[in-house]
């Protein structure tokens, strides 16, 4: 069986992060993720808008993953992009 190759964007650190997250799901195959913020809390809140919008239209899944550094915790944020849903 071929192995299988995560696909992982990273757009946290984009000049406009709302739009590259749109884009990147626009792009991307079924299963990529997206990491569209790193943080203890999603303080963007046109970039969690967008976020929202990608769930509520059927297009990705929102993930937190938990990163532990040296001195506290912050959270990955991720969109999953499904296999269905149409952008």
């Amino acid at each position: 069986m071929p192995e299988q190759i995560e696909l992982v964007v990273d757009v946290s650190s984009h000049d406009q992060p709302g739009q590259a997250l749109e884009r990147a799901v626009e792009l991307g195959r079924p299963g990529q993720k997206v990491i569209y913020a790193r943080d203890w809390f999603l303080f963007n809140r046109s970039l969690a808008s967008a976020a929202w919008a990608l769930y509520e239209g059927g297009l990705v899944d929102l993930v937190q993953r938990r990163v532990p550094t040296a001195r506290y915790t912050k959270f990955e944020y991720i969109a999953i992009k499904r296999s269905s849903g149409v952008m």
